[in-house]
């Protein structure tokens, strides 16, 4: 019998369902949101939501060969996840070892690649480009046009036939290319600190299918392999871990850990749900009453705020401890 996984999640089950409820045994539901449709969020199963056919399959004449990736982030991400995530929601753990740290960092970032986000986005370029060229080389009368120094035949096809064709022969690849890029990366963060944010407050975190969030402090372009970008991904509705640079060289496997309230509550809950909505590529993920309210959301997000005397203050003693650690 054929055992082999045809339907991949691009988000692992093991991370959905911290954001979810249990319905039965082995089936957890959340509550999504088209990003086209924000007024209308519905519940649905984690087994059925952030999957793509054949995403990670590979050619091979054997099982193990074909699936290699997956079975990759099976054993080496999944089976790990609910592990990591009891040490990371611990509030009396601080320091971790080695293994440890690697297992969180490799997670991190194999979601940072792992997602679709990054063959849509390259799909949509091929997108264009043969549209135009397929045009004017009807124009011109050829049978072919060139795409990164490849000749494409165009007779007898159209220009839809010649897109899906040239992304089935290409996502292989891709795959292939988005792993590898999240092991290099992995290893150079290796070294960097950890940090986590809970919050107490009636307002939860969300998340979405490209949970991942990159920034840079002070803001400005952000390049994925820039050693001092920080490295975001909420955990569950009061949970946040951020992957720092290497500031504390002392202490590499130290976890700090910070509680917000009130005003700084609610303003880390803002920054990471208007993240998870811009960044999401499809839909945002979460519970019913953040869903329900998001467009609200939005609109108060297009509102300035300005912060209160006790907040000014907070601010200006966590400035001056990011100068100390380098940070600024």
């Amino acid at each position: 019998m054929n055992q082999e996984t045809k339907r991949q999640h691009y988000v692992p089950q093991a991370y959905l369902r911290k954001f979810g409820y249990q319905r039965k045994k082995d089936q957890f539901q959340v509550f999504l949101a088209d990003k086209g449709r924000l007024n209308k969020p519905f519940p649905v199963n984690t087994s059925k939501i952030c999957i793509q056919t054949d995403l990670y399959s590979l050619t091979g004449e054997t099982e193990e060969e074909r699936q290699a990736i997956e079975k990759f982030y099976d054993f080496e991400i999944e089976t790990n996840y609910d592990r990591i995530y009891k040490i990371l929601t611990d509030d009396s753990i601080r320091v971790i070892d080695d293994e440890t740290k690697e297992a969180i960092v490799l997670t991190m970032i194999t979601l940072l690649f792992r997602v679709t986000n990054w063959i849509s986005s390259f799909n949509l370029f091929v997108n264009r480009i043969f549209t135009d060229r397929f045009a004017t080389a009807k124009q011109m009368e050829k049978k072919y046009f060139y795409f990164e120094g490849k000749k494409i035949e165009i007779s007898k096809k159209n220009v839809k036939e010649l897109i899906v064709e040239y992304e089935k022969k290409t996502r292989e690849g891709q795959v292939v290319t988005q792993l590898v890029a999240a092991l290099r990366l992995s290893k150079i963060r290796m070294k960097g600190n950890l940090g986590i944010v809970k919050v107490e407050h009636s307002s939860n975190f969300i998340t979405s299918d490209n949970p991942v969030n990159l920034s840079r402090l002070g803001g400005g372009h952000v390049m994925p392999f820039d050693p001092d970008n920080l490295i975001s991904l909420p955990l569950n509705e009061k949970y946040k871990l951020t992957l720092y640079s290497n500031f504390d060289k002392e202490r590499p496997n130290f976890i700090s850990r910070i509680l917000h309230k009130g005003e700084m509550a609610d303003r880390e809950i803002l920054m990471n749900n208007f993240e998870q909505y811009q960044q999401a590529e499809k839909f945002i993920i979460g519970n019913k009453k953040e869903l329900t309210t998001f467009e609200d959301f939005l609109k108060r997000c297009k509102q300035p705020i300005e912060p209160s005397e006790e907040l000014k203050k907070r601010l200006e003693k966590m400035e001056d401890l990011a100068k100390k650690l380098g940070l600024e």
